[in-house]
């Protein structure tokens, strides 16, 4: 299963189970990572940027030296994925 937070994807979360053929979920079975208090850090899941503007910004950190952009902050945040060609 994947985290979903008011509908956006939650990175480097969520969970797998085993399921018997009656539905049920085994609890003891259920591993994986679930990030819980996303609101303590995130208010709204609106960016304040435009997605063209992440592109730009992220183009002009990475710059040419192929370095990855990488979260610093130990709290929660709302990002664009961004994939380069």
């Amino acid at each position: 299963m994947e985290q979903l937070w008011r509908g956006v994807k939650v990175y480097d979360s969520g969970l797998v189970a085993e399921q018997e053929n009656s539905g049920l979920i085994l609890a003891d079975t259920i591993d994986g990572k679930y990030i819980d208090g996303i609101e303590d850090d995130v208010e709204s899941p609106t960016p304040d940027i435009s997605e063209s503007r992440a592109i730009e910004l992220a183009r002009a950190f990475n710059g040419d030296n192929d370095k990855e952009i990488e979260n610093v902050s130990s709290n929660v945040l709302l990002s664009y994925l961004l994939e380069f060609d």
